[in-house]
């Protein structure tokens, strides 16, 4: 009789013990420390909750070490609101700790909530209010309730609430600021930062700029009375991004800080430039389709229309019998079809008065946009050296429409401050060479500046109740409810339009 074959007993799996990462085992000076335990849970998940101190946590300051300065492994001492990092055995965090006997600190890349010097987890669900103040969590539920959000009337005139919320002063004239603000105001960029998070593993491996943007608009739409919001280090990752050019002291130009956001936010969400694709002047008028992109973000399907400009040389003739210079256009024009994500507008000349000063002059003038947008119709030359272009709007954003006025002309000391009239619908599908009925667009942010100050401020539009009303938005200060009339009166520098949807 055959033995049977017995099966071996499985040998017992050997414990690993996961060492913890080695961002969080670093001290200030960067030096490797003794490895700790993974994190564990407390049995009693309630434990150390007496040393919690609301009143004194400021979730919307700027979030760098006060010992190393460093904005990399932050900690929050959910006793004192003081800001440490890591959380290894050489830590400033670890030493806080040990010197002060506050036990609970906050990871403010994730909320999650450790207990020093053990190390251990702690997962209260009576923090969730701590957690969400310091990293807001938005559904998509919250997402279509944002713009009905109950505002609260501070004090007569003056409002608070989401989306309202004022953001430290940055720089010298509060450029910033207006651009965060109303950027936080267009709604498909507003619903892709708010959402950013709830991925997380995707959201680790984002650009600092776009995660400190996410981290703003997050803060900015929270629910709760909050005094302030800083922008300290989203201003500080966009001057590293620009290498410089676009630091907060230096006096920023919006139009052109816009405009390098919305490249940089559509590269860094995965998108591929959409180069200009020169065309046939037979086919100029025929079917043109939008160009490829290889790549698409909500920047480029949303905020990103098409414009056709024709380029026409200008020669020199000189008649051999009447030595006379004439000129006449190159009848070999070019076509070139131009991706758009800002429309620039020119204002007309300021006009000159003996004796008069241009700026006093240009204030007592008004234009209204409509006539602005004749430069995109196709009917107007601009003369450029010895050339000479015409623009044709092809496509429009399927979202959101930007307009720049330039005000300032490089070589001229004074800014025209001519007054452009803004509506609050407008329709622009008389200026599309092919219109496929209406394209109704109406206004919901106005960034200006102040003639006498020089400041920059926004003028947003929110819904109280069934009504919607206008507020205006300063740096460092509460948003104060305005007539829409004011927006006829000041020097409207950029201009958002929604498209109405049906």
């Amino acid at each position: 009789m055959t033995q049977q074959h017995q099966p071996e007993a499985p040998e017992p799996l050997a414990k690993k013990r996961k060492l913890e990462t080695a961002e969080d085992a670093t001290d200030n000076k960067g030096a490797q420390t003794i490895p700790m335990y993974p994190a564990r849970e407390k049995e009693n998940p309630n434990l150390y909750l007496e040393t919690v101190h609301r009143e004194l946590l400021e979730p919307d300051a700027a979030r760098l070490c006060s010992v190393t300065l460093a904005d990399t492994n932050v900690y929050a001492c959910l006793s004192c609101g003081e800001y440490l990092q890591g959380r290894g055995k050489a830590t400033p965090a670890y030493a806080h700790s040990l010197d002060t006997d506050h036990r609970l600190f906050l990871r403010t890349t994730d909320s999650v909530i450790y207990v020093l010097p053990e190390g251990s987890l702690c997962k209260s669900l009576l923090l969730h209010d701590i957690k969400q103040a310091y990293n807001p969590f938005y559904s998509q539920t919250d997402l279509n309730g944002l713009d009905t959000l109950e505002l609260h009337e501070t004090r007569p005139g003056i409002y608070h609430g989401p989306g309202l919320i004022p953001i430290h002063k940055l720089g010298r004239d509060g450029a910033l600021n207006a651009i965060f603000h109303a950027l936080s105001h267009v709604r498909i960029l507003r619903s892709k930062l708010l959402q950013l998070p709830n991925d997380r593993d995707y959201y680790a491996g984002l650009p600092p700029l776009l995660q400190e943007l996410s981290l703003l608009f997050r803060k900015l739409w929270r629910r709760g009375l909050r005094n302030h919001v800083s922008a300290v280090q989203a201003a500080a990752r966009m001057s590293h991004t620009s290498l410089g050019v676009f630091a907060q002291e230096k006096k920023l130009v919006p139009a052109l800080v816009l405009a390098f956001l919305l490249d940089t936010l559509h590269r860094q969400l995965g998108g591929s430039r959409t180069k200009p694709a020169p065309i046939s002047m037979d086919t100029a008028d025929e079917k043109i389709e939008l160009p490829r992109c290889a790549k698409h973000t909500i920047i480029s399907t949303g905020m990103q229309g098409v414009l056709l400009i024709q380029t026409q040389k200008i020669q020199e003739l000189t008649d051999a019998q009447a030595p006379q210079l004439r000129f006449r256009d190159d009848p070999n024009a070019e076509a070139t079809l131009v991706p758009y994500k800002i429309l620039a507008l020119t204002l007309p000349p300021i006009p000159v008065f003996a004796g008069g000063d241009p700026g006093a002059v240009s204030a007592q003038l008004c234009v209204t946009l409509t006539t602005l947008l004749e430069r995109y119709s196709g009917n107007q030359f601009e003369q450029l050296g010895n050339t000479r272009r015409r623009y044709k709007l092809l496509f429009l954003p399927e979202k959101t429409l930007i307009f720049s006025i330039q005000r300032t002309v490089e070589g001229e000391a004074h800014r025209n401050r001519v007054i452009v009239q803004l509506p609050i619908t407008i329709d622009m599908s008389p200026l599309l060479v092919k219109p496929q009925g209406p394209a109704l667009f109406d206004l919901f942010t106005v960034i200006m500046q102040d003639p006498l100050t020089d400041d920059w401020f926004a003028y947003t539009k929110r819904m109280v109740g069934t009504q919607a009303r206008w507020f205006k938005v300063c740096a460092g200060m509460e948003a104060r409810q305005v007539p829409a009339s004011e927006l006829f009166v000041g020097e409207a520098n950029i201009a958002f339009y929604e498209r109405q949807t049906s």
